[in-house]
């Protein structure tokens, strides 16, 4: 039986916009200003999980409810197998 480990990360910021959150994984894709960010960190993690882990990385938007309340934001799934 195959086995993963998975590891859900959620924010209530929001969420990513649409029309970037395909890209978020490319190498020096970035929204901040050239100098305060080079849009290396989340492409480097998926290449980190993908070749070095044999797992991947996806993220979605997604309403969630905690405590009675609800919340917009993103959510990472990182997937990595064991044996």
């Amino acid at each position: 039986m195959k086995k993963n480990l998975l590891v859900q990360i959620k924010d209530n910021a929001g969420g990513i916009p649409t029309n970037i959150i395909t890209r978020i994984f490319e190498p020096y894709f970035t929204t901040k200003n050239q100098s305060q960010g080079t849009g290396i960190g989340l492409y480097m993690s998926r290449e980190i999980i993908n070749k070095s882990m044999n797992g991947e990385i996806n993220t979605k938007n997604m309403t969630f409810d905690y405590q009675g309340k609800s919340y917009e934001g993103a959510l990472f799934e990182i997937i990595i197998p064991i044996n």
